[in-house]
């Protein structure tokens, strides 16, 4: 049997810093039981900036992103990367979603 990988889909966000970003995301993937984050994180670095928990729904798969105001402006304007991973039983983990984050003044 071959392995397969698999390939993070691409999704870029911005936002003016010290608003509220929502968004709401279609995944194809059955969620149930498993735990959804997402990070801000340094394009030079690694270093992660802002993180949280995404919400969703089963089915239809809605994934719900959303930054607070509070969030938004602790970030420097500037250009970020971002990424979403889901957790599965067992710790398995795998980045589902990734992309920039522009964040304006």
């Amino acid at each position: 049997m071959a392995d397969a990988t698999q390939t993070p889909g691409a999704v870029n966000i911005g936002f003016r810093r010290g608003d509220e970003f929502r968004r709401t995301l279609t995944v194809n993937l059955d969620l149930t039981g498993y735990t959804l984050t997402w990070e801000i994180y340094g394009l030079r670095d690694d270093t992660v900036k802002l993180s949280g928990s995404l919400s969703f729904t089963t089915p239809p798969h809605a994934v719900g992103l959303v930054i607070s105001e509070t969030q938004s402006g602790s970030l420097v304007p500037g250009t970020y990367g971002f990424r979403a991973v889901w957790i599965a039983t067992g710790s398995i983990q795998r980045t589902f979603l990734e992309g920039v984050c522009e964040v304006t003044r």
